[in-house]
């Protein structure tokens, strides 16, 4: 993989040689705050295409309205990228798991081969299985064919929480398979269109005080079996 900054947005691009022709959009977050997009970041490109940072802080006279800091560090191996985004409470109030920019969304708007708009070639873990969205949702999406799934947050978890933290999408000439996987999802999401065409695996931050922080941690996988998304899922987020 090759990662690079997106303009000064806290949204990150990445390419793979083996797949010509293909861009995949992660965005850490998709919204940042009030469900606008965090822009202004500084970048630190620490080695060109493999190793990214960046920090972001409110607009002068902001801090206590939007009552977050950022900082995020992506670096890219071979076929993963790893990424750690925390969040500081800045402002005066306790956080209550706090949900707005809790997306983290990998999008394959520019990667044709990944779009799904039928939701066959998206899936999410459950029971130790892939089900794909369109099994998920019974084939019934609503009209923005936006889902959402809860994740098992324990093994001893209730039914009502039934899928682990990933999410994946296969090609279409199911030569490859993409994952996300963040460490402390709460809720899985995607949205099967071409514009969009994407998959989240979202954080839940929990209570936060002022002062306090809270750090995600998430990886990208770009492989050649889902078999294999599985087991590399399973040793990093569940060994």
């Amino acid at each position: 993989m090759n990662i690079y900054p997106d303009e000064d947005r806290s949204f990150v691009r990445f390419t793979d040689e083996r797949i010509p022709n293909h861009e995949w959009l992660l965005r850490l977050p998709e919204y940042g705050y009030s469900n606008k997009i965090v822009k202004g970041v500084q970048w630190d490109v620490v080695e060109e295409g493999s190793h990214l940072r960046f920090s972001w802080q409110p607009p002068e006279g902001e801090a206590e309205e939007i009552g977050i800091e950022y900082e995020t560090e992506i670096t890219a191996v071979a076929d993963e990228m790893e990424f750690t985004v925390k969040r500081t409470n800045i402002s005066s109030s306790k956080w209550t798991d706090r949900e707005v920019g809790s997306l983290f969304c990998l999008m394959s708007r520019d990667a044709p081969s990944f779009h799904d708009i039928d939701g066959v070639r998206s899936y999410a873990l459950k029971d130790e299985i892939f089900q794909s969205v369109n099994q998920l949702v019974d084939s019934r999406f609503a009209h923005h064919r936006m889902c959402v799934f809860p994740v098992r947050t324990s093994p001893d978890a209730e039914p009502d929480n039934p899928c682990e933290r990933l999410m994946a999408k296969i090609s279409i000439d199911a030569e490859w398979v993409l994952g996300i996987a963040t460490d402390i999802a709460g809720w899985l999401s995607c949205n099967q269109q071409p514009k969009t065409s994407c998959i989240h695996s979202n954080p839940r931050w929990g209570e936060v005080e002022p002062g306090g922080e809270a750090t995600a941690r998430g990886k990208i996988y770009l492989v050649e079996d889902i078999d294999i998304l599985k087991s590399r899922y399973e040793s990093d987020f569940k060994a």
